[in-house]
């Protein structure tokens, strides 16, 4: 291979997403949670959860629209709150993302 072709096939790529959020979080003094890496220390709890799921072999990415569990309980908690209103259908009819409503 020629010196430098590489280079050339791949100079347009740019940045990842992480490099730009990291540097976001940097120029707003804002917590980055981008790459998983906060700048203080995670409660115990936390690390004996993940420590337990790990070991457990649970240690993939939640199914995009959230857990069934949890959409199960969002709708349990739609059928109290609301008794008059149908209730959603937890496998076709709730996601669960992060962030807030626009």
């Amino acid at each position: 291979m020629r010196e430098g072709v590489a280079a050339e096939r791949i100079g347009g790529i740019g940045t990842s997403i992480f490099t730009e959020i990291t540097a976001l979080a940097v120029r707003h003094a804002a917590v980055n949670l981008g790459q998983g890496f906060p700048d203080f220390p995670a409660p115990d709890f936390v690390k004996e959860a993940a420590a337990r799921h790990i070991y457990g072999d649970q240690n993939q990415y939640a199914a995009s629209p959230g857990l069934p569990r949890l959409r199960q309980a969002l709708a349990d908690d739609w059928r109290r709150r609301y008794p008059e209103v149908p209730a959603p259908d937890p496998l076709q009819e709730i996601t669960v993302g992060s962030g807030r409503p626009s």
